[in-house]
């Protein structure tokens, strides 16, 4: 599975994730974030590994951040289409799509 990011572009996607994971950690909020080590790998939603699941007390966040060179790679596509779906199957479900 290819993302279809460079290397700087791949940096910048890690390093969101993580200020992303980082952030909601703070304020307590349970973090499942792919592609940093300091937290649990979330689980596959449709066959799609999201960056980051994080469950606030009031809602289920499912974030998902992409650059400018992997945003129309059909990866990314397929992601959305399975994270949109996601979110409309039960209220309190979140789909957040960021580029960096």
């Amino acid at each position: 599975m290819s993302s279809g990011r460079g290397l700087q572009s791949q940096s910048k996607h890690d390093k969101r994730i993580k200020e992303i994971a980082d952030h909601h950690s703070s304020r307590g909020s349970k973090v499942l974030a792919d592609h940093i080590r300091e937290h649990q790998r979330p689980p596959a939603i449709s066959g799609q590994i999201p960056d980051l699941i994080v469950e606030t007390w009031f809602e289920i966040l499912l974030i998902e951040i992409e650059t400018h060179d992997s945003i129309n790679t059909s990866h990314a596509k397929n992601q959305h289409i399975a994270f949109s779906r996601w979110e409309s199957m039960a209220f309190g479900r979140r789909y957040i799509r960021e580029v960096v």
